[in-house]
């Protein structure tokens, strides 16, 4: 289909792609210029949705989409059981709305949107948007070293240190981690493709997007990121230049336990023993109802009640989601949840693996960091999320051209 505008179109997916790298209003106002920008460069409305009912039909969209409703019925079905045979502890039910409990699912079809945009650009318009992307995931990382040492924008003490959490513009050390990984693993990548971005700038990019993640100070951050490291260096690199990449990470993350502030937060217990305990509590509420879970996002307002009714000595309990992705599904959709998170990961980890080590490895370490925290519900992650989904899909239906790439297909 021609586009009226194509400028228009790079414009509106250019502007969205740097508005998710800010705050939650940013991203908001980013999908409202997105569609603006869209409908102008299709012609309208109706031409647009025209265009994505045709695209929607290519069997890798289909593929996504059908792991995706899979999902999406998990959760309606988890909400139709709490509200049709509510478990009750301490005189407390789940308290169900079906249209602002569904309301996060539509995440998850948004890349049916942006990926129809991005296969309708040349090129060109596609490598001048990613270096945009790219080189803005650069800046905030660059800010993210900057708020470290002093700071800004918003000051969060690192407990025990005289530094400061990266959070830049999301504002929550973890949020920053799990979305600076996507741009990181991309500009890591470029360093040996040069697919979209030359390698004098990734080499610095990728720098100080590792210096930024590894300033959130968070433990399961930095468990998870020389794992992907690692499977990003065996997957992409030659044997021996993958060899010699392993040993120098071992020894790198040696030296890095002998700094006193790594190794004191390495260490320490805080917060270990309330994820035990949510986990042990969604186990209970798995125990409830097996099936289908206590309802999708009910676990959180329910572990109150749980101890209201098992331990009412605690006057002030640590209570919340399930601080696991795997917990939050099996406590709160049950193995019917557990399977549509399993299949869903499945299908989008196989599709990133096609396009290449960088996204893999960044999917890997997405879930790794997921292991102890619900980041694929979290309305700040979601955006970057999809954002490297549609760029997976993208690249699985129209690859794009690599300079230098000795990936194995």
């Amino acid at each position: 289909m021609p586009l009226r505008s194509e400028r228009a179109l790079l414009a509106g997916l250019s502007l969205y792609a740097l508005l998710i790298l800010g705050s939650q209003a940013t991203m908001s106002i980013g999908i409202g210029i997105l569609l603006a920008f869209a409908f102008y460069a299709f012609g309208g409305p109706l031409p647009f949705l025209r265009y994505l009912r045709d695209q929607i039909k290519h069997p890798v969209l289909r593929r996504y989409l059908l792991a995706t409703n899979f999902l999406t019925a998990a959760c309606f079905i988890s909400l139709f059981f709490a509200w049709a045979t509510p478990v009750e502890l301490a005189g407390e039910t789940p308290k169900v709305k079906f249209l602002s409990d569904m309301w996060k699912a539509w995440y998850f079809y948004w890349p049916l949107v942006t990926v129809p945009c991005l296969l309708a650009l040349s090129e060109k318009s596609k490598t001048t948007l990613f270096r945009i992307f790219i080189g803005a995931a650069g800046v905030v990382s660059v800010i993210g070293c900057f708020q470290y040492f002093y700071g800004w924008p918003t000051p969060q003490p690192i407990p025990g240190t005289n530094h400061f959490h990266v959070t830049v513009f999301p504002g929550f050390h973890l949020s920053f981690a799990s979305i600076m990984i996507f741009p990181f693993f991309i500009a890591l990548s470029e360093i040996l493709d040069e697919r979209w971005i030359p390698r004098r700038w990734a080499i610095p990019i990728a720098i100080v997007g590792l210096a930024a993640i590894f300033g959130t100070f968070a433990r399961q951050v930095w468990i998870s990121l020389p794992i992907g490291l690692f499977v990003f260096a065996l997957l992409r690199l030659p044997k021996r230049a993958a060899i010699v990449a392993a040993i120098l990470g071992v020894l790198g993350i040696g030296a890095l336990t002998q700094v006193p502030a790594v190794r004191d937060r390495a260490m320490s217990g805080m917060g270990i023993q309330d994820r035990l305990d949510l986990w042990r509590i969604n186990t209970e509420f798995f125990k409830m109802r097996p099936l289908t879970g206590i309802g999708w996002h009910h676990n959180l307002p329910m572990a109150g009640a749980w101890y209201k009714q098992n331990h009412p000595e605690i006057v002030s309990p640590f209570v919340g989601h399930a601080h696991s992705n795997f917990f939050e599904f099996l406590g709160g959709l049950g193995l019917i949840g557990v399977a549509a998170y399993f299949f869903w990961t499945y299908v989008t980890l196989r599709q990133a693996l096609r396009v290449g080590a960088g996204f893999f490895a960044a999917w890997i370490v997405f879930h790794l960091n997921g292991l102890t925290q619900v980041n694929l519900w979290e309305s700040k992650v979601l955006h970057s999320m999809m954002w490297s989904m549609a760029t997976i899909l993208m690249l699985t239906i129209a690859p794009f051209a690599v300079k230098n790439s000795t990936e194995s297909p």
